[in-house]
């Protein structure tokens, strides 16, 4: 559903995503989409895009972007595009950059099992 947010604000987009079966298709996306005060969709170039083509094992995306001047609502969409997919996803998180911050590039990470700690 839709959240809040603020125009002209800095946002967080982050999650964990694992494709364990795939068919074609591009990989992972998140969207972080945007709506006016009268829940109007604000069209697909003002979104904020994510996604990890050809990473198959947990991978945790990272993107930063700046919502558009009229934005006052948000919808986050995460799917495996295109093909047949099976993905799990992970810690989701949607939120404002406080301080100034910049997202780190998309990292790999192999070899990590969510919810299991390492030595």
């Amino acid at each position: 559903g839709y959240f809040s947010l603020k125009p002209n604000t800095k946002y967080l987009i982050s999650f964990w995503a694992k494709v364990v079966e795939a068919n074609g298709g591009y990989g992972t996306v998140g969207f972080l989409q945007f709506y006016d005060k009268d829940k109007r969709y604000l069209g697909w170039e003002k979104r904020i895009q994510i996604s990890n083509r050809g990473i198959y094992d947990w991978a945790k995306l990272v993107v930063n972007g700046i919502s558009p001047s009229d934005a006052y609502y948000g919808k986050l969409q995460i799917f495996s595009s295109y093909g047949k997919h099976t993905t799990y996803f992970d810690d989701v998180e949607v939120k404002e950059v406080v301080r100034d911050e910049t997202a780190p590039p998309e990292i790999k990470i192999g070899k990590v099992q969510r919810g299991k700690r390492s030595n």
